[in-house]
């Protein structure tokens, strides 16, 4: 019997095709994280075999699908129209999905070394090529942890075939890089001391042992390539150590790796192992700052007071240990492009190269070119087929880094000895690091300008690196935005142009060399490409006429090159020239500050790029104050490549004039700084606004280490400097405000118009009641809100506690404000609920309570003891409370009543052993003779005050009004606030929560006796306000609504202002900064002399509430006219940036993602 194929007849195979790929390109995309998952492919035999992505016909279909779930901008950049071809997303997309499931599934087995290092390869260039979405990718599968699994079992394998040292292998060199891409502020923070310590350890060597490990893609003596072709088996050395020949050639043999990437076979050289462990290395020796010794002057001042004029102080020490020397890179997000304007966006489409594009794989453009056009010196590149190596202008400016300094004996024990000691990497030879700075000034030759010739020898050995690759020098000066080089052996003068963001120089395409040989090449490729197009369609016509119908949609290039009317891949397809600017060498000169010169020693610098790879040697030379040189210490020559735009990594040594073996040690120098230009500054203070000031940001401790001024020149040199590289914070735009702060949330209620408080208390988990205020607080602080404190769980025990571990530190796990949290409040039996109606003589409902019960002495002493064991920041009592409320049925008046819950005995109880272990004491105090009692027994705020007027509150009379606030607060009549406010006992600080009274009876606020008691308070000139609005009792996000309702009656609003920040901070901030020591304590920190870094005393220990040096870099900026319209600038929606503990949270009004 015959067997008849069945035609499938299901609804969805009749499907239109174009529609069925858009049924499953949004079905794949639902879920963007991870691999390809398409559900369709299982549904029937027909199905599978059209939407299988090997099908020509689903090219398009997976092309597209790539573009949503991966970065494809680096590759069109450096592939060309090649990263454009359906096919080869395609396939590229298959690629990267295998990777992701080889690291989400065999994150512990490896089936073979090889395959490991093919999906290592992939990562490597998937993080290459990340703009976002790439990152987190890798990081959802998991590739941090893969990595850090075989970098503690297999980095130090074979090393009995090595004489003892790990081996310098692709695969070793990839796992080295992908650990710095994955290495994050979070992850460091979270290292344990001895992890991190086995971490140097393992890459010690690659760090260490420049006799080794290879520094550079071609040794630094070289210059000009290619080399000559009797090097081809025989490189030279000039010295032969216990580990080899020395200079180091990299082994053509084992750092090629042929690979296929976007549908092309390329070479690809293993990436340089000792840059990635010098960064590794460098980013966990600075993780501990810098001891200062105590008998260091505390600044410049101090010091020239003991007449000491030179050396560093503490403030430097400080200055130095604020900055990472190791930048970490910057964190990428999925959704990148809202971070990015139009003009950039349009820039990065239009996939060409250029300077000023800001996107996560534009850093990586130059280290590319390097990795696989560089791994060669014996060929080189047709100049047309290369790409750039180093991007002009990127070492403009000033520069901050360390250089490791070896024991001398140690180091040369190790070159003398080719097996490891077995106390190594126990016995660390470089004891100590030496801190540099240099502000460098680049100086470009524009053709036809003749370059200053390379010095050496002249034997294609030595170029003359220990001068900078030049020759002897008989001068050189500067002159308006001119160089002029002199060499000792020639007369001419060499004119380069100083180069200065935004200005352009004097290069012409019409006597430019380099235009007008590209031109001549362009003109005969185009003459050859019209001749090869003629001659395809000639041999493709009967081709197209026979054909058979039914092209794929959405393959039209691939159509086109079949038909005859495009052409296949070549080599011209897989480049993107860049324009030509006529730069044929670039110089730099420059110095040591005189800032920095007092203090580490005065320098003068001069070097050169090499323009083969990249390679900047720079020549350092002591001088006196004056600038003239001092010799004694010898010439240093610094080698390194710009790695991702942002740290210079590479070697140091001192010139060996008798040719001996040079002691060569690492470094690694960045660029130290955040920079926010802001167009207009509060100062709480003064309640001024400053204008045009760049405050200076540490990345590292989230502090503020300078603001001042900034002029045009400032301006001109930033623009250029940091523009490109993600250092930059531009709000000239905006008002620029220390970030606001809310003294009293309940993160664990919402509003009650939702769900009432019983209800929320009995009736939903304390899971989702933890999960609410995640929410809450990240609300919170995208609404401009940096600090918070939280009064009270209410019925979620002790969760706020776990949630400030969650919100705060360097490696925090949620977006939210510093947290200052009370636990439970406390209360006396009966006070509070909630309460049942079965049985209402027993506190709470199934063990619920809104608050903690302590009566007498003993148990109030013992909660106080208890909640500060827990962990609690301040204590919450509450002092009055509706204690009748189950007698207004019968009562009305009686059971609404606010009254007096603790004795007098039991409220100095509780406020004295607070203050004993140095805890701060809140009271909920509604009630005017509660509120004089609390004040007299020192309590440190009171919130609401209600009632603070008393009876007096039905008054009209200001005098009786004003005499009634003066006698409830502890004082006499004469004395008025704006006089003496130094004479209010405590400082006591009143919250008045308007806000809640304002949702609960809007009405009439404007005419409760709150709101008359907070007018009479502005008129006496009552200056110990903070702003809290009991938000939770009306959403979390519209905190704002208490400083909108101070000013709407009638208080200034840069006092509100004052009151919203550094008056929350002086409510929040430990006992530590109260009182003369603590004054002391500030003005320390704000001289320098002393530092409150985090990462050491902790997120809520440091001051904030203002923009000044020393203080947390808690900043936020609204686009809103704080003088037109209050109200609307300090609103969520007009607050477009926030930063707390100098991490951006909000850019350009757009929550940025959060892993």
């Amino acid at each position: 019997m015959l067997l008849e194929m069945v035609v499938q007849t299901c609804t969805i195979c009749r499907v239109p095709r174009e529609i069925l790929d858009d049924i499953v390109f949004e079905a794949t995309v639902a879920n963007p994280l991870g691999p390809v998952s398409n559900p369709l492919l299982f549904t029937c035999q027909y199905l599978y075999n059209s939407l299988s992505i090997a099908k020509k016909d689903s090219h398009s279909l997976y092309a597209r699908i790539f573009k949503a779930k991966f970065d494809v901008g680096a590759a069109v950049r450096r592939f060309g129209n090649r990263a454009r071809w359906s096919s080869n997303l395609a396939s590229q997309c298959r690629v990267y999905c295998e990777t992701l499931r080889f690291i989400r599934h065999r994150a512990t087995i490896y089936t073979s070394i090889h395959e490991l290092e093919h999906h290592f390869m992939v990562a490597f260039l998937m993080m290459s090529e990340s703009d976002g979405k790439n990152w987190v990718q890798l990081e959802h599968a998991g590739l941090a942890r893969l990595v850090d699994d075989y970098l503690r079992n297999n980095l130090w394998r074979n090393t009995e075939l090595n004489a003892g040292w790990p081996e310098e292998t692709t695969i070793n060199s990839l796992v080295l890089w992908l650990a710095w891409f994955t290495c994050t502020k979070e992850r460091l923070a979270a290292e344990s001391i001895q992890d991190r310590m086995n971490m140097i350890g393992m890459v010690m060597p690659y760090v260490q042992l420049a006799f080794r490990y290879p520094a550079f893609h071609a040794p630094d003596n070289h210059y000009n390539f290619p080399l000559p072709n009797e090097y081809e088996n025989n490189y030279p050395a000039s010295v032969v150590t216990a580990h080899g020949r020395w200079p180091l050639y990299r082994n053509q043999a084992s750092i090629r790796n042929v690979i296929r990437h976007y549908g092309k076979e390329f070479v690809i050289s293993a990436p340089l192992i000792s840059q990635a462990a010098k960064l590794i290395y460098f980013s966990r020796r600075e993780v501990d700052p810098i001891r200062i010794p105590p008998h260091l002057p505390l600044t410049r001042e101090h010091a020239l007071q003991q007449g000491l004029e030179f050396g560093p102080t503490q403030e430097d020490v400080n200055e130095f240990n604020a900055f990472p020397q190791a930048k970490l890179l910057p964190r990428q997000y999925w959704n990148w492009e809202d971070q990015l304007s139009e003009d950039q966006l349009e820039l990065e489409r239009s996939g060409g190269w250029y300077r000023s594009l800001r996107t996560g794989s534009a850093k990586w453009d130059n280290d590319w070119e390097r990795w696989v056009r560089c791994y060669d010196p014996l060929n080189e590149l047709e100049p047309a087929l290369k790409g750039v190596v180093y991007t002009y202008g990127m070492m403009n400016g000033l520069w901050q880094g360390r250089l490791l300094v070896a024991s001398e004996p140690n180091y040369m024990a190790l070159v003398t000895t080719a097996q490891r000691p077995p106390t190594f990497p126990q016995n660390d030879p470089f004891i100590t690091g030496r801190p540099i700075y240099m502000r460098l000034r680049e100086h470009h030759c524009i053709d036809p300008e003749i370059a200053v010739p390379i010095g050496g020898a002249g034997d294609n050995f030595d170029d003359g690196v220990i001068n900078g690759w030049f020759g002897p020098i008989r001068g050189h000066f500067e002159n308006q935005g001119k160089l002029t080089w002199l060499a000792m052996d020639d007369d001419h003068e060499y004119k380069y142009e100083t180069f200065v963001e935004g200005k352009p120089n004097s290069h012409n395409p019409e006597t430019c060399g380099m235009c007008i040989g590209n031109r001549e090449i362009e003109e005969e490729e185009h003459e050859e490409y019209v001749r090869a197009v003629s001659a395809s369609i000639r041999s493709a016509s009967e081709e197209i006429a026979s054909s058979p119908p039914g092209s794929p949609h959405g393959q039209f290039e691939d159509d086109f090159v079949e038909a005859g009317l495009g052409r296949e891949h070549d080599e011209h397809d897989d480049y993107v020239r860049s324009d030509c600017n006529g730069i044929t060498d670039i110089i730099f000169t420059g110095g040591t500050e005189d800032r920095h010169g007092r203090a580490w020693d005065f320098y003068r610098y001069y070097g050169r790029v090499r323009l083969w790879d990249g390679l900047i040697a720079l020549v350092r030379v002591r001088v006196d104050p004056n600038g003239n040189d001092d010799l004694r210490e010898g010439r240093m020559i610094i080698r390194g490549y710009v790695i991702a735009g942002q740290n210079f990594v590479g070697t140091w040594r001192y010139w060996s004039p008798d040719g001996g073996t040079p002691l060569i040690t690492p470094q690694v120098v960045k660029i130290p700084v955040a920079l926010i230009l802001a167009g207009r500054v509060f100062d709480p203070y003064t309640l001024d606004f400053h204008e045009n000031q760049l405050i200076t940001v540490s990345e590292d401790s989230g502090l503020i280490i300078d603001v001042r001024p900034y002029t045009e020149r400032d301006w001109e040199e930033i623009q250029h400097r940091y523009a490109n590289d993600g250092s930059i914070v531009d709000l000239r735009a905006q008002t620029v405000l220390p970030g606001f702060v809310d003294v009293h949330v309940h993160f664990f209620l919402h509003p009650y118009s939702e769900t009432s408080w019983d209800d929320q208390l009995t009736k939903e988990s304390l899971s989702e009641r933890t999960v609410r205020a995640a929410l809450h607080a990240r609300r919170t602080l995208m609404a401009g809100y940096t600090a918070v404190r939280d009064l009270g769980t209410e019925g979620a025990q002790d969760a706020d506690v776990g949630l400030r571990k969650c919100i705060s530190g360097p490696a925090a796990l949620i977006p939210g404000p510093r947290y200052f949290c009370v636990t439970r409040a406390i209360v006396p039996t009966g006070a509070y609920g909630p309460k049942g109606t079965v049985y209402p003589n027993k506190e709470g409902i199934d063990g619920i309570t809104g608050a903690e019960v302590a009566d007498g002495r003993d148990e109030c002493r013992k909660a106080i003891r208890r909640q500060i064991g827990a962990g609690a920041d301040q204590i919450k009592i509450y002092a009055n409370y509706r204690f009748r409320s189950r007698a207004i049925q019968v009562s009305t008046k009686q059971g609404a009543a606010s009254i007096s819950t603790f004795s007098r005995d039991e409220l100095e109880e509780l406020i004295s052993t607070a203050s004993l272990y140095g805890v701060k004491v809140a009271a909920h105090a509604t009630e005017r003779e509660t509120i004089r009692h609390l004040q007299r027994l020192g309590i440190h705020s009171i919130e609401h005050g209600f009632n603070i007027l008393g009876e007096a509150a039905m008054e009209e009379d200001p005098a009786k009004l004003e005499h009634s606030m003066i006698s409830a607060l502890g004082l006499d009549d004469n004395d008025r606030f704006e006089l003496a406010p130094h004479r209010h006992p405590t400082s006591m600080i009143w919250v008045p929560t308007l806000s809640v009274m304002w949702v609960l009876q809007p009405e009439t606020f404007a005419q409760s006796p709150v709101a008359k008691a907070f007018r009479t308070a502005l008129r006496l000139g009552y200056k110990h306000f903070a702003c809290g609005g009991d938000t939770g009792v009306f959403p979390h996000g519209d905190n704002a609504l208490e400083m909108k309702l101070m000013v709407r009656l009638g208080a200034d609003w840069r006092e509100v202002l004052q009151w919203g920040t550094l008056g929350g901070w002086k409510c929040l901030r430990s006992m530590a900064w109260e009182g003369p020591e603590g004054e002391r304590r500030l003005s320390a920190v704000e001289s320098g002399t002393e530092v409150a870094d985090p990462r050491i005393v902790g997120d809520n220990e440091v001051p904030f509430g203002a923009i000044r040096k020393g203080w947390a870099a808690d900043i936020i900026a609204t686009s809103g006219n704080l003088t037109e319209d209050f109200e609307e600038a300090v609103s969520k929606e007009r607050i477009l940036f926030v930063m707390k503990g100098g991490q951006i949270f909000k850019q350009n009004g757009t929550e940025l993602s959060w892993p």
